[in-house]
């Protein structure tokens, strides 16, 4: 087994220092750096970028060749550590943990060691992992916030509020999809500099906040629908079918039989995870695709109606406009200073001839 030990004494530690360990070099594009996992331990890199307000977010695209612990270590701050699995299996270690906890796919884990106390990820060999992890320096955090520590729900003071770390939290949750397409996002980001670090960390208080509302959901069990692991594969099953196949979409009862789920559940479970309709959710991943293909500029709007899986171009307008405040039209034609990202490229290329 491999094991790596990080000592924490700066939020921008972790990368270099296990570069360090790994005994190779890193990357730095302005907060954001990048360790690529050496040849003879594995493949994949890890990565990772910190925010003025406390928050950090790393992301782990990896593969190691023996089981192999990464072990943090904060000497000076205390983080509250939200680890969000994608794909594969990882295993959580702490002081305060009785027994090594294992969560995988959509699954996450919330733990806020005691003072001077370490957390190990775990990653089992020839196990390809994917995973998020949320780190929150609580006395950041605090400084950023608009209001005391006090006013917020105990189910929050709790984590937020031991900012010296006196008593050590864990807390193992359920599966969500919701975070896992956010994370996607994150991972599918082609912009670069300044722009890209602002989009991750608009991401990350986007998953902050969707966590948050889910950790006080399992905790106090309001509002929270009983659904298993099955039932949650299932879901993502259908919303895999309906990125796929929205030209040609099925019914709603089709599309449960498709998993084998009772259409009031499947309804329940889109409802707990999305926070929409099954419509709802179909409707947004139309119109999301739709601006997409409406932002190249070379597409008629007949055209994406279709392959949308839309019949009315009217009702396609009002229903874009509703969401983005703008006709299709408008994003066709450029109209209200909008420039297709390829119509603005050609724009830049030409500037640079006539320099």
């Amino acid at each position: 087994m491999s094991r790596f030990l990080i000592e924490i004494q700066d939020v921008n530690d972790t990368i270099p220092k296990l570069a360090s360990l790994f005994k190779i070099g890193f990357k730095a594009d302005l907060t954001e750096y990048t360790v690529l996992i050496p040849s003879d331990l594995g493949k994949g890199k890890i990565t990772g970028v910190n925010f003025p307000n406390g928050l950090g977010l790393y992301t782990y695209r990896c593969y190691f060749h023996e089981e192999t612990e990464i072990v943090h270590k904060n000497l000076v701050f205390n983080p509250i550590r939200l680890v969000h699995c994608i794909q594969g299996d990882v295993f959580n270690l702490n002081e305060e943990i009785p027994e090594e906890i294992k969560i995988t796919n959509h699954e996450h884990f919330f733990i806020a060691p005691k003072k001077g106390d370490s957390h190990t990820l775990k990653f089992p060999k020839e196990n390809t992992v994917s995973l998020c992890c949320l780190e929150i320096d609580r006395a950041k955090f605090k400084k950023y916030l608009p209001f005391e520590l006090t006013e917020i729900e105990p189910v929050f003071y709790s984590l937020f509020g031991d900012v010296n770390a006196l008593q050590g939290k864990y807390h193992t949750g359920m599966f969500s999809l919701k975070v896992s397409d956010i994370i996607h996002e994150i991972y599918n980001c082609k912009e670069t500099g300044f722009p890209r670090i602002n989009f991750m960390g608009a991401k990350s208080l986007e998953i902050l906040s969707y966590m948050l509302s889910r950790y006080r959901k399992e905790v106090t069990g309001k509002g929270l629908i009983n659904v298993t692991g099955r039932e949650y594969k299932a879901v993502e099953k259908v919303t895999e079918y309906i990125n796929n196949n929205l030209a040609n979409l099925e019914t709603i009862p089709e599309l449960a039989l498709r998993v084998g789920v009772n259409v009031n559940k499947l309804q329940a479970i889109f409802q707990s995870v999305f926070g929409q309709t099954v419509n709802e959710y179909i409707r947004d991943v139309r119109l999301s695709k739709a601006l997409s293909l409406l932002s190249r500029g070379d597409i008629q709007i007949g055209e994406i109606v279709q392959e949308v899986g839309l019949n009315s171009r009217s009702y396609f307008s009002k229903i874009f406009k509703e969401k983005y405040g703008v006709l299709p039209r408008q994003i066709l034609h450029h109209e209200s200073g909008f420039i297709p990202e390829h119509l603005n490229e050609q724009k830049k290329s030409k500037k640079k001839e006539v320099n």
